[in-house]
């Protein structure tokens, strides 16, 4: 839904939904008396249901012609209902977020512009790395993974500069939760590979970008 103010100031509202079933059926056979028999440490089948809605509501507002500001709201809920068939182990996760955003441009005049963003979203753990089966890679080693791995919110940063319509200088900087793959000694002598979450992550980048036209617009670069 767009609701305008005024020609200079418009609100934009919006729902969203979907729902995801996801099937992973895994058979690992030997292959043993003329056919292939299933492996019970390494065949699974991990089945789950993913149910998300979302509502945004954002603010356009134009306060001079050389100051326009966007501002942004989204709200989600994410709900997953898992079940490993192997052993009818259930998994529940269920995740309520608020996630803000905004932009700010400066245009002084025609040779610069000025424009600060900043974002959120979320990341959530692939289906694969909720399934909680221990799965042997060989005899001492084997991947299970942790079911209750949270989300990480993502925060992005990005300041830009833009002088003379052919020059960009961008600064970005994006900080969230990590998540990797952990190998992890135990006990009976064995290593299981799992993925974890772990401190903070920051990554900084610098981006210089040149663009110009030639010979009437024909070529771009």
């Amino acid at each position: 839904y767009l609701h305008v103010f005024k020609p200079q100031s418009r609100l934009r509202v919006g729902l969203e939904s979907y729902h995801t079933n996801n099937d992973r059926n895994f058979f690992y056979g030997n292959y043993q008396n003329g056919r292939y028999e299933s492996d019970v440490q390494k065949s699974n089948r991990f089945e789950i249901d993913e149910n998300y809605w979302a509502a945004y509501a954002t603010l356009d507002k134009v306060w001079k012609p050389e100051f326009i500001m966007t501002l942004g709201v989204r709200s989600e809920y994410l709900e997953r209902k898992g079940t490993l068939h192997n052993n009818s182990e259930n998994v529940y996760k269920d995740d309520f977020s608020i996630l803000p955003n905004a932009t700010f441009m400066y245009t002084p005049n025609d040779n610069h512009q000025l424009v600060y963003a900043l974002s959120s979203r979320m990341a959530y753990p692939s289906f694969k790395n909720l399934n909680p089966f221990r799965y042997y890679i060989s005899s001492t080693v084997f991947r299970e993974n942790d079911p209750t791995l949270g989300h990480s919110r993502i925060f992005t940063q990005s300041l830009t500069y833009i002088l003379k319509r052919h020059y960009t200088f961008t600064i970005n900087h994006m900080t969230g939760k990590g998540i990797n793959t952990f190998s992890t000694p135990v006990e009976g002598g064995l290593t299981r590979i799992s993925a974890r979450s772990f401190g903070r992550i920051h990554i900084i980048q610098g981006v210089f970008n040149w663009n110009n036209s030639f010979w009437d617009n024909r070529l771009y670069l």
